[in-house]
């Protein structure tokens, strides 16, 4: 269970860290 716990919960800090990204880079482009 640790294991899997713990790919879940990388896989959720990069998808987080993905997004975060994405939209800080489509800010500027709207305004």
């Amino acid at each position: 269970m640790k294991g899997i716990f713990k790919i879940t919960m990388m896989t959720m800090l990069m998808a987080m860290m993905a997004i975060g990204g994405v939209e800080s880079q489509q800010l500027p482009q709207f305004s």
